[in-house]
Formats: C-alpha cells, sequence, structure tokens
C-alpha cells in the first residue's frame, strides 16, 4: 500500500517521465505533514513504492498547491506553495525559493 503518512489527505501530485524506460517519479505532500516541507516521492515502476524527500534548502512555510516537473527526466521541479514559488534541481530533495507570494523574492 502507498504511504501517503498513514493515508492523510494530500494536494498536488505531480507526475514525470525518468527517460525512455517504463519509470515515473511522483511527488505530492500530505495536508497536515507531520514534518513541515517534507515531500513524499514515488520510487520505481510509477509509485508503486514511496519514500520521504528531505527537507533541504528553503523549507516552504506554508502548504503545496501544485507541483510540475520536467517531463523527461523528471529532475527538475517547480511547487507553488501558500507563500510562494519554489524550485528543486535535483528531484524535489531541496528546494530554493523563487517568488514570494508578491512576485518579489
Amino acid at each position: 500500500m502507498k504511504n501517503f503518512e498513514w493515508l492523510r489527505p494530500f494536494t498536488a501530485l505531480g507526475t514525470t517521465a525518468m527517460g525512455e524506460g517504463r519509470m515515473g517519479r511522483f511527488l505530492t505532500q500530505a495536508l497536515d505533514p507531520v514534518v513541515p516541507g517534507r515531500l513524499s516521492h514515488g520510487v520505481g515502476d510509477w509509485g508503486m513504492a514511496w519514500e520521504w524527500l528531505g527537507p533541504k534548502g528553503t523549507l516552504p512555510k506554508g502548504g503545496l498547491i501544485a507541483a510540475c516537473g520536467e517531463h523527461a527526466q523528471g529532475d527538475k521541479w517547480w511547487f507553488v506553495h501558500t507563500d510562494g514559488l519554489y524550485f528543486s534541481a535535483d528531484g524535489g530533495v531541496s528546494l530554493k525559493k523563487v517568488l514570494d507570494q508578491a512576485g518579489g523574492k
């Protein structure tokens, strides 16, 4: 069974392919995460197994609204949180805030 913090409600399920094989990456976050800023990601064959990521880098203060990953390899991701826009160049392991909710850095 997939582990979303013991089946807590979640938001912003993002998916990407990972190359030409039959592998893909899923990223999501529980609505009320036990560890603030922590994401869950699917590993292996299109989310059949899950594990926790991070949190490293700039931790979002707000909840995850949307997630979008680079479609070919799944390494680069953009996350819209309630406090701004974040970027990850390493598959969601670490985050960097690129815009705040007002549109500035």
